[in-house]
């Protein structure tokens, strides 16, 4: 009998290797090194993209290979890649592999083409492709799995003197199924190399096809090769929201005994009773002796204010008596948002933050309070499960780092006082940042003081942004309208700021400024000729 179970069983394994090796298997991978501008060119990224499409094919990935792509061209591919994975299935993998130049701004992430011609941050924003754009087209193909690599952080191609962006990529939020690789840290550089190769994509393509690991393992020893060939200065980074079973880029081997999702929650885990949220999801993990020795902080009996994680055992999760005694914090009104975001934590470490929970912790937390919680996003990350004690950390760190972005953007985009023409700067860099939303519409209003200015205050402006054309794509038409009828003292203001948007769309060598004196001076503006741009 115990050879048939153990017969069974094997052959059960057996089956399910071959479902996963069955499954298929698509990539994407642009490199771009051959940038227009002077100045700009990076030796390795082209030959990089050669070296990864190779150990892709090598492991059974369908590749499409992209060089030295333009912006429609980054756009074509973005949209084909989205279209096979859909037709693939739900069981494909996908892979995303950039190597180039990438730059962050105001929190967004641009893959830059080859035919930019930048000079200013807002250059970058009409002329390179957003990371998020490929990502809602592999997010809407609805596959399982996909992996997004970046060795897009070398250096920051614009001027010195004009550059206002953060070095290296900003963080992307964790999605479920979704891994994003970056060459470096956010917020750092990383080496294009000096060899035929960056150091990041020569490890990556030497661990790739190692047997028996799983994806996490993957990049994790990718990381220790590249800080080991840099002397540290450089270490990659990954973001995972894997779930379910483990995936090997190359052939998975049994045992091993730790899956992904326990592997992933232990990274995650810095304090103490993170720790001892861990034990309480994972009792039985070869992980959990390590763990308990590091939950001690969090052990109630100590003297601290945590609770007794002593008796959390291996079969006992112990977290029945820890919810008889607590007490769910309520945040004062008025309070900052890591006091919103430190009540949320409290709620989700005992599992009293899913969608039925949510109206009281909305009321406990004064998530309300914060444009940057109650835009939406947070709703659906409760709603898909991601407000746990396992995922909520990931999510509670992303969301301070948005915050702290947020603080920065308002600082530098704020309107002056009944300054007619700081209003508008200021509502262009929140709608070409796609900040612009009717959920966000208190803050971006009294940032940008549209109530000082009757033609930003008579209902047209709000209607927009309730319609999302106060948006990247639908601004230009928009600052039109908002100063196409306007007072004279206002309108005095929003003729050259439209005229200066219009000029930063020629190419560099044309900024010629229109004669705009009559314009200017003319008290009837019923009897001036329409100007085209």
């Amino acid at each position: 009998m115990y050879l048939k179970l153990a017969f069974s069983l094997i052959v059960s394994v057996f089956c399910l290797a071959s479902a996963a090796v069955a499954q298929t298997r698509i990539a994407l991978v642009i490199g771009n090194s051959d940038y227009n501008q002077s100045g700009w060119e990076l030796p390795n990224p082209v030959k990089d993209a050669d070296l990864i499409s190779d150990t892709l094919k090598r492991i059974g990935f369908e590749v499409t290979l992209v060089k030295n792509a333009t912006e429609n061209e980054m756009e074509i591919a973005f949209q084909d890649h989205g279209a096979r994975l859909r037709a693939a299935g739900t069981d494909a993998i996908g892979v995303f592999y950039y190597a180039g130049h990438g730059v962050q701004s105001e929190g967004l992430n641009y893959l830059v083409p080859v035919d930019a011609n930048a000079r200013t941050e807002q250059d970058l924003w009409r002329q390179a492709p957003r990371l998020g754009d490929a990502l809602q087209y592999i997010n809407s193909a609805g596959n399982s799995v996909n992996f997004v690599i970046l060795d897009a952080c070398r250096n920051n191609p614009l001027p010195s003197a004009t550059r206002d962006l953060s070095g290296g990529l900003a963080p992307v939020g964790r999605a479920r199924g979704l891994l994003i690789s970056y060459a470096t840290e956010p917020g750092f550089t990383a080496f294009d190399g000096e060899n035929e190769h960056s150091p990041f994509t020569e490890a990556l393509a030497a661990v790739l096809p190692v047997e028996g690991l799983i994806a996490e393992q993957v990049f994790k020893r990718v990381a220790d090769r590249v800080s080991e060939a840099t002397g540290g200065a450089q270490t990659p980074f990954y973001n995972s929201g894997l779930t379910g079973e483990d995936i090997c880029f190359a052939r998975c081997m049994a045992g091993g005994g730790i899956s992904s999702a326990e592997q992933t929650v232990f990274d995650l885990a810095e304090s103490p009773c993170e720790y001892a949220a861990f034990l309480d999801q994972y009792p039985g993990s070869p992980l959990a002796a390590l763990a308990r020795t590091r939950a001690e902080g969090c052990n109630g009996a100590a003297g601290g204010d945590g609770r007794d994680v002593s008796s959390v055992s291996d079969e006992s999760p112990g977290t029945l008596a820890e919810f008889a005694l607590w007490e769910p914090t309520v945040v004062a009104p008025g309070s900052d948002i890591s006091a919103s975001l430190s009540c949320i934590a409290d709620h989700a470490r005992m599992d009293v933050c899913k969608p039925d929970d949510w109206s009281q912790v909305y009321e406990n937390c004064k998530t309300y309070e914060h444009a940057l919680l109650d835009d939406g996003s947070l709703l659906t990350q409760v709603s898909d499960g991601m407000c746990t004690a396992k995922a909520w950390p990931a999510l509670m760190k992303r969301y301070t780092w948005e915050a702290q972005n947020e603080e920065a953007f308002r600082a530098k985009y704020a309107a002056q006082p009944n300054d007619f023409r700081s209003a508008m700067t200021c509502l262009d860099a929140y709608a070409r940042t796609d900040r612009c939303t009717e959920r966000r519409w208190s803050d971006v209003s009294a940032t940008c003081r549209t109530h000082e200015h009757q033609r930003l205050n008579d209902g047209v402006l709000q209607a927009a942004v309730k319609a999302g054309q106060c948006s990247a794509k639908g601004w230009g038409t928009l600052q039109i309208r908002l100063g196409a009828v306007s007072g004279y003292l206002e309108q005095k203001s929003v003729v050259p700021y439209v005229q200066e948007q219009m000029k930063s769309k020629m190419p560099m060598q044309q900024q010629v400024a229109p004669n705009t004196g009559d314009l200017l001076e003319a008290p009837d503006y019923s009897q001036q000729p329409v100007r085209k741009y």
